[in-house]
């Protein structure tokens, strides 16, 4: 296939998803940090992404997301950022109910400037902390997700992920990963299907500027629930946040707190979890 426009970034396995600009069922606090719609921009680009064999499939992308239609001053500067990703799908035994997959990517995007990388709470309610970042960044990921037959023979999702990247010119590093569990508790066309779900976000932050080292956490309790006969494409989200970071005053501005989000949704593409 192949995409031209706004959202081709490739870097997360939530596809054309990544800049935030859509709410994805579950999002991940670092990849809101690094490509939240109002900080990096949404991605302006061409994409092109083809499968090598029935496992494996590779999608490369030329964008610059630093920022366009939705920025002050839109940049259209394709190749500005370089990214590649490589999936797989090694198990896919629909019979028993499992599958592997996972994921690697790499970005490279050129010349940031006058950016803020945020610290936002778990969902996205508010910033507790942020540092300017400046100059080219390098960034890597790498996400799992494995789905298995669990309690009553329902489905269970078990699913990481973790960013690193690099910003060269305020010599800032960032680290960030999420591991989560949810599990199917019934899934019937009258009543719709129901998951519930637990995680833990946590991020690391690091700048030649400051002294001192952010360590950010939210653990997250929730429900999400895809509504009787809307095949999918409604879905009620409510979550639990806890949040908690530690560092220097100097970047953060909060250190705890609780957060509670319901949200309803609605889309053309069917929302599946497992």
């Amino acid at each position: 296939r192949g995409l031209v426009g706004e959202n081709t970034h490739i870097f997360s396995r939530d596809d054309n998803l990544s800049s935030g600009n859509l709410p994805t069922v579950n999002r991940s606090l670092i990849l809101e940090e690094h490509n939240g719609a109002g900080i990096f921009g949404s991605q302006f680009g061409i994409e092109y992404g083809m499968a090598l064999s029935p496992q494996y499939s590779i999608a490369v992308a030329a964008l610059d997301n630093r920022g366009s239609l939705n920025q002050d001053r839109p940049q259209y500067n394709l190749g500005n950022s370089f990214s590649a990703r490589l999936s797989a799908t090694p198990i896919d035994e629909k019979e028993k109910g499992q599958k592997l997959t996972w994921g690697v990517a790499l970005d490279h995007t050129r010349n940031f400037r006058d950016r803020t990388f945020p610290l936002l709470t778990a969902t996205l309610q508010s910033q507790i902390g942020g540092v300017q970042v400046s100059g080219n960044k390098l960034s890597v990921e790498a996400d799992v997700a494995y789905t298995f037959p669990a309690l009553f023979g329902r489905p269970a999702t078990i699913e990481a992920e973790g960013i690193y990247s690099r910003f060269g010119g305020s010599r800032t590093d960032v680290a960030g990963s999420f591991v989560m569990v949810q599990h199917q508790v019934f899934d019937s066309g009258p009543s719709g299907d129901l998951d519930l779900f637990a995680r833990h976000d946590a991020v690391a932050l690091k700048t030649a500027s400051v002294s001192g080292q952010v360590v950010q956490q939210a653990t997250r309790l929730g429900v999400n629930y895809n509504l009787p006969y809307a095949q999918r494409r409604a879905n009620l989200h409510l979550e639990y946040a806890h949040n908690r970071a530690s560092g220097p005053a100097e970047i953060l501005q909060a250190r705890k707190s609780d957060e509670f989000i319901a949200e309803l949704r609605f889309s053309l593409q069917p929302y599946i979890r497992h």
